[in-house]
């Protein structure tokens, strides 16, 4: 049980810290070109993390926003009036549990809120 949650610590770690930016760049090419490859390229990420044992959580723009806001790196806009609502999701989070233990680790999606 410790080596699989070192183990499972060391991969989220790499995932996040170099694997993160190529899941922003992909997310953004997609949302701002709409171009097949990254939309492929961000598919066969997301297939392997979820192959590899982590769940992808699926939110909504009418998720609770205090229920969800600890799976999310957060992006204020200046756009004032709407009291902290969802703008947008920019892609979800992804999370996997340690075998034996009530703990999770966490890759952040990223949710873009109104001030």
């Amino acid at each position: 049980d410790e080596y699989a949650e070192e183990l499972t610590t060391g991969l989220t770690k790499i995932l996040v810290n170099d694997y993160r930016k190529i899941i922003d760049n992909m997310s953004m090419k997609c949302d701002n070109t709409g171009d097949i490859c990254y939309k492929n390229g961000r598919e066969k990420l997301e297939k392997f993390l979820i192959d590899i044992g982590f769940e992808k959580k699926e939110y909504t723009l009418n998720s609770d926003l205090n229920e969800m806001i600890s799976y999310f790196q957060t992006i204020q806009t200046d756009e004032d009036g709407q009291g902290k609502k969802i703008k947008k999701i920019d892609f979800q989070p992804f999370v996997i549990g340690i075998k034996g233990s009530d703990e999770i680790r966490i890759i952040e999606g990223r949710v873009v809120i109104y001030k």
